[in-house]
Order: structure tokens, then C-alpha cells, then sequence
């Protein structure tokens, strides 16, 4: 009976964690204002949604350790050099949580990135977008609203961000 029981209760968390995490497919929902946030880049200069308001922003949640992060950051790569981020109109930004400036600028060296890294120290932008886990992936669109939000990147997800990005940028501040 005992056992029974168990079942039932861990058949019912499963069942309500596969419903929340249908629901909640990213970070922070769609269609909310996205939180204001100020960080410092490698280079020590700030980074904040006040800089790039009226662009279209990619804010990519990541770490060095994380094997899907890992997988992911050519995409990151190739959306930081795109001729849209060329010209001004695409901010990506990579930022890491909770990595110390060295270890995240050897990475970088290491793999050959060029892209824009903010660093979440303390993990407080983070939280902001509600990132529980990486990689998370947020669109901002040109008038600071949550446009698209995952966490993880498969291949369909990474065509649905793509569209929403240029969607995103066809539209007027």
C-alpha cells in the first residue's frame, strides 16, 4: 500500500513539473516589459537597456562550464556578426552568470568569440528574467517588450528565435 502511494504522489509531481514546464517555456514571459539592467562587459565598460533602447537585443544567459551553453554559443557567434548586428540594428549580448572576468575572457580567446560578453557576478539580471536554468535565451524587441524567451536551443527553437528576431527587426520603434 505503502508503495502504491509513493507511486501515485511521484507520478502526480511529474506530472505537475510537465505541466509547468509546458506552460513556462522561458525565463520571463512574452509580452512583458523587459527589467532594466546595467552590467560591466570585458572590457569594464557598461552594458545597459538604456544603451540599446530601439534595437532589437538578444540576451543570451550562459556559462563557460555548461555543455548545452557550449553548443549553443556558435548561434551566438553568428548572430553578433550578422549584417544586422553590423549595423547597429541587433544587439547580442552573452551574458555569463556568476564567472569571474579571467575565466571568462580566457574562454572567450580560447574558442575565438568576438561577441559582446556582460557579466552577472552576482546573478541579479538573472534573476531579473526569472533564468533558472542555461542556456536561456530572451528577445527584446524595439520597444523594450520580451518578444521571444527559452531556455535551451534545439533546432526548432532556434528557427522560431531567428523568425521572431526578424520579425522583430521589420518592425518600428
Amino acid at each position: 500500500m505503502i508503495k502504491k502511494l509513493t507511486l501515485a504522489i511521484g507520478i502526480a509531481v511529474l506530472s505537475t513539473l510537465a505541466l509547468t514546464t509546458a506552460q513556462n517555456r522561458g525565463p520571463i514571459a512574452v509580452g512583458t516589459a523587459a527589467p532594466e539592467f546595467s552590467l560591466k562587459d570585458l572590457e569594464g565598460k557598461v552594458v545597459s537597456d538604456k544603451q540599446l533602447g530601439g534595437k532589437v537585443v538578444v540576451l543570451d544567459f550562459w556559462a563557460t562550464w555548461c555543455g548545452p551553453c557550449k553548443q549553443t554559443l556558435p548561434h551566438t557567434q553568428a548572430l553578433s556578426v550578422s549584417p544586422e548586428a553590423k549595423s547597429g540594428q541587433l544587439a547580442v549580448i552573452a551574458v555569463n552568470l556568476r564567472e569571474d572576468r579571467q575565466k571568462v575572457a580566457g574562454f572567450m580567446k580560447q574558442n575565438g568569440y568576438s561577441f559582446r560578453v556582460a557579466l552577472d557576478e552576482k546573478g541579479s539580471v538573472g534573476q531579473a528574467y526569472n533564468v533558472s536554468g542555461i542556456p536561456a535565451f530572451v528577445v527584446i524587441d524595439r520597444k523594450g517588450k520580451v518578444a521571444f524567451s527559452t531556455s535551451g536551443l534545439g533546432e526548432a527553437k532556434k528557427k522560431e528565435m531567428d523568425q521572431v528576431i526578424r520579425t522583430s527587426l521589420a518592425q518600428r520603434r
